[in-house]
């Protein structure tokens, strides 16, 4: 009877050994996955934490911009001087004195206004317009 037993108890034994084999595997498995998300872990917070660092450094560099500005001192060079120079109070309203000059080319900024309102109407028709100062200078004389 040892002998019929033989063949039924190899491939038992074989087959124990395929599922042996398959467990180990999982089991492989397992760990590489914990290690890659112990890996994206690390570098999420590694991400995160230079991410701060970048954006702290930003909002220094933005403070101590504004603590400049509001003490009047610029960081712009002067005729290849890099040092500090302070603002000329002249300057720095400059920009607020700005006015929209009256005329464009030659002619009444409402005058070109309405000659560039026409040439967009011409332009959706498929027709052309000439320069705007072509039209300003062809006037008739009782609108000079």
């Amino acid at each position: 009877m040892a002998s019929s037993c033989g063949p039924f108890h190899a491939e038992a034994l074989r087959r124990q050994r395929v599922i042996d084999r398959k467990r180990a595997a999982l089991a492989r498995l397992a760990v590489l996955q914990e290690e890659e998300e112990e890996n994206r872990r690390l570098q999420t917070i590694a991400y995160e934490q230079a991410k701060q660092e970048r954006h702290a450094a930003k909002m220094r560099e933005l403070q101590d911009h504004l603590n400049d500005v509001r003490d009047g001192v610029s960081h712009k060079p002067s005729a290849g001087n890099f040092s500090r120079v302070a603002s000329h109070p002249d300057l720095v309203n400059k920009h607020r004195e700005y006015v929209r000059p009256a005329t464009v080319m030659g002619m009444p900024r409402s005058a070109y206004n309405d000659i560039k309102g026409k040439e967009k109407i011409l332009r959706n028709h498929n027709l052309y317009q000439a320069h705007p100062k072509v039209l300003w200078n062809l006037r008739p004389k009782s609108h000079r």
